[in-house]
């Protein structure tokens, strides 16, 4: 399991807000979240906000 760079993911924060859960997609029609790769800590991130 591994994030690669210049790849489009999905994060959500931990419960704990130590962290992120990270999916590689997510089905918009029906809000359905897949592909789980696995939970990371913050300082793994940059965190990029695309709605500009």
């Amino acid at each position: 399991m591994s994030i690669k760079k210049e790849e489009e993911y999905y994060g959500f924060e931990t419960a704990d807000a130590r962290g992120y859960n990270v999916f590689s997609d997510m089905k918009v029609d029906k809000d359905v979240l897949s592909n789980w790769i696995g939970s990371y800590p913050k300082a793994y991130f940059e965190v990029v906000d695309d709605k500009k």
